[in-house]
C-alpha cells in the first residue's frame, strides 16, 4: 500500500525490495550456515565437523566450522508456495487470456519469472484490451497518459498480479533473445534500445555491444567476448580483475533448440523425438560440443 502512495523511485525501490528480502529469508537454507573461528592452534581442523580454513599468518587461521546441529526453522513451505503460485499467475495469464484471446497470432519471444514478451498479430491491440473485458482487468494502465491517445482507463494501480505495459504504449519493433537475461529489442516510434546482458557490466553493454551484434550471435551461433574489469576479494584483499568475459550466446542448455536455430521448446517436449533412456546422453554430447566450440 506504501509503494502504491508514493511517487518516489527510491521509496518504490525500497519497498519492493522490503518484500522480496521477506520471501528470500523463507527459502534460507540452514544446512548451509557456518561456524567462523579464528584461531592460533590445531584443534579445530582435526574435529570431524571441519571444512575450510583461509590463513593470514603463520600463527592466525580463520577456520570454518560445519554445524553440529541444524534447525530446519525456516518456512521453506511459503517460499515454495510464493514459487509455485506465481508460475500459476503467468501460466493463467498467458494460456487463459493472451492465447484464449488470440489462439495461433500469439507467439512468446520471451519470459523472465513476472514478465512477458510477446508477439501479437491483430488490427490494433489497445482496440482489443478496450472492448474485452477480462483482457483489460489483467492490466494495470495507472502509469498512462491522464489523456493517453488509445482511450484506455487509468486502472488497478499497483494491484498485485495485475501485468503493467513497461513502456505504456511504445510497440517494440524488432526483439531478439538469445537466452534467460540476455536478449535486445527496439522501441517502433524513436528506435530506442534496450540491451540486457546479465554478468556485464553496465558500461560494456551500452557502449561495447551494438544491437547487431545480438542479431549476429543469433544468426552465426558465434559467440562474442569482451574485456571488462571488475573488483575481486582473496583472503580479504581487494584486487582488480581485467577479465575476458563471454557477453553474447546464442546456446541455451535450459531449452531444447529446434531447427532452425531460432524456435526451442521444453526439455522433454513430444517434438524433441528424444527417448527418456537417451536424454541424458543427448545432453552430455550438447555440453561437450559446446565446451569444444569455447
Amino acid at each position: 500500500m506504501q509503494r502504491a502512495n508514493t511517487d518516489d523511485e527510491f521509496l518504490k525501490d525500497y519497498y519492493k525490495l522490503m518484500n522480496n528480502s521477506v520471501f528470500g529469508r523463507t527459502m534460507m537454507n540452514t544446512r548451509n550456515f557456518r561456524d567462523l573461528k579464528i584461531i592460533s592452534d590445531e584443534k579445530y581442523v582435526s574435529k570431524p565437523n571441519f571444512d575450510r580454513a583461509t590463513i593470514f599468518t603463520e600463527n592466525l587461521v580463520a577456520v570454518y566450522m560445519k554445524k553440529t546441529e541444524v534447525k530446519l526453522n525456516k518456512p521453506i513451505y511459503l517460499g515454495m508456495c510464493i514459487l509455485d503460485m506465481s508460475k500459476v499467475r503467468m501460466y493463467d495469464f498467458y494460456y487463459n487470456t493472451l492465447k484464449k484471446t488470440y489462439g495461433k497470432n500469439i507467439r512468446l519471444l520471451y519470459t523472465d519469472t513476472d514478465s512477458l514478451i510477446v508477439e501479437i498479430t491483430t488490427e490494433d491491440f489497445y482496440t482489443d484490451v478496450k472492448n474485452n473485458e477480462q483482457l483489460l482487468n489483467e492490466f494495470d494502465f495507472s502509469e498512462y497518459p491522464e489523456n493517453n491517445k488509445y482511450g484506455l482507463p487509468r486502472i488497478n494501480k499497483k494491484v498485485p498480479g495485475k501485468f503493467k505495459d513497461e513502456f505504456n504504449g511504445k510497440i517494440l519493433s524488432e526483439f531478439f533473445g538469445l537466452r534467460s537475461k540476455l536478449y535486445a529489442f527496439k522501441l517502433f516510434e524513436n528506435e530506442h534500445e534496450v540491451k540486457r546482458a546479465k554478468g556485464v557490466k553496465k558500461p560494456i553493454v551500452k557502449n561495447e555491444l551494438c544491437f547487431d551484434d545480438f542479431y549476429e550471435c543469433l544468426i552465426t551461433r558465434d559467440p562474442k567476448y569482451v574485456k571488462q574489469n571488475t573488483f575481486r576479494t582473496e583472503n580479504h584483499e581487494i584486487s582488480t580483475v581485467k577479465q575476458k568475459k563471454k557477453a553474447l550466446s546464442a546456446y541455451d542448455d535450459k531449452r531444447y533448440i529446434l531447427e532452425n536455430g531460432i524456435d526451442t521448446v521444453a526439455w522433454g517436449n513430444f517434438s524433441t523425438k528424444i527417448e527418456r533412456e537417451k536424454f541424458r546422453e543427448y545432453l552430455d554430447n550438447l555440453i561437450r560440443t559446446n565446451n569444444k566450440k569455447e
